[in-house]
């Protein structure tokens, strides 16, 4: 909702923004815009939508969107409360907004947005029974990025997926998908609330990070909560906590925030380190068990992946199922499987199958 023109209009208006059953399916461009002015008194709730295969790349502008666009631009700064200490500076109380935004039991699924498939500005943004899965991003978020401002966000019951690389883009498009194109990107002041929510990905390729709050007034995630990396790559808390992190104005007063900076990794074994594990946090508690493993004789490891020398065969040992041992084959059975697969460690020459390729293919003699 804008202004038009210079036309007078009331100190205070309503608005309410219901959506329900909709389907927004292969649109270019913004699929869903939302903007609201300062003295509006709104609701936005978006239930049991779809939003399908939609892509924001837009000819050549620059004027590019994500999937769905929420923004509050006059939002009022939160209020302030003097330190109890001898420096007498200002921080930030709990954030209270008028115009709250929910979205229900939808669904976001293999979008494309510039800057992530739900991008938000401001608000009180609950995300509740929500799917997102194979979205890209080609600046920041894959997901959902807070822009910043004072937003809260409450993610509650919802589902984040990565299973596969996107597919039908161009090179050039491919190239600009963002390594910031994780779950969820916040540069909100706002609080961040995640309960019984899981992340994972299952796709090999560097995300940096898969979630980031890097201003943030304070960050709760329950232990309901779970992150997965693919097998082969473990969970890395970068975890920070500035006192005063930077300051705004609001009336006459100078207020300060106390900043809460946490990113999670993926981050790959080594070279010569392999892992056949999937790395994983309940809540922002790090799973110990996940171990990198020494790459065994007759293998080789890179990035996190282990692939069979040529002429040797990859096995799991009995007593521990985590670990390979390599055994050599006969000349020319064996050999080292192509392609970036963590998930293939053997390979076999021309039609031969079987353990240690010794077998000939169905329908081969």
């Amino acid at each position: 909702m804008r202004e038009e023109g210079s036309l007078p209009r009331p100190a205070f208006i309503e608005a309410t923004v219901l959506l329900e059953n909709v389907t927004f399916q292969g649109l270019h461009d913004c699929a869903l815009y939302v903007g609201v002015q300062k003295n509006v008194k709104a609701r936005i709730s978006v239930t049991n939508c779809r939003f399908l295969n939609n892509s924001e790349f837009v000819s050549h502008s620059v004027d590019e969107r994500p999937t769905v666009q929420i923004e509050f631009h006059d939002e009022d700064p939160p209020k302030c409360l003097k330190q109890k200490n001898k420096k007498g500076k200002k921080f930030l109380e709990s954030i209270k907004t008028q115009i709250p935004v929910i979205f229900e039991d939808s669904i976001f699924e293999n979008n494309v947005g510039i800057s992530a498939a739900l991008n938000l500005l401001n608000g009180n943004v609950t995300l509740k029974n929500c799917t997102f899965k194979d979205n890209e991003g080609l600046t920041l978020g894959g997901d959902v990025y807070m822009q910043p401002g004072y937003g809260r966000l409450n993610i509650i019951k919802s589902t984040f997926l990565q299973s596969r690389m996107k597919d039908g883009l161009s090179y050039a498009q491919q190239r600009r998908i963002s390594r910031w194109g994780g779950f969820l990107h916040s540069e909100s002041a706002g609080p961040i609330i995640v309960k019984s929510s899981s992340f994972t990905t299952s796709v090999n390729r560097r995300f940096d990070p898969i979630f980031a709050a890097t201003k943030t007034s304070s960050i709760k995630v329950d232990a309901a909560s779970v992150f997965r990396c693919p097998s082969g790559k473990q969970v890395k808390l970068d975890n920070m906590v500035t006192t005063e992190g930077f300051a705004f104005t609001t009336g006459s007063n100078k207020c300060w925030i106390k900043v809460n900076y946490i990113k999670l990794f993926c981050e790959e074994c080594p070279d010569e380190f392999y892992s056949l594990q999937r790395g994983f946090a309940t809540g922002l508690d790090i799973n110990k068990t996940t171990a990198c493993l020494k790459c065994p004789y007759g293998a080789s490891c890179e990035n996190g992946n282990i692939k069979a020398n040529e002429n040797f065969w990859g096995m799991k040992i009995s007593t521990n199922a985590t670990s390979l041992q390599f055994f050599p084959c006969p000349l020319k059975y064996c050999r080292s499987p192509g392609g970036s697969n963590h998930y293939t460690y053997n390979a076999c020459h021309g039609n031969r199958s079987g353990v240690l390729c010794g077998k000939c293919s169905d329908g081969v003699q």
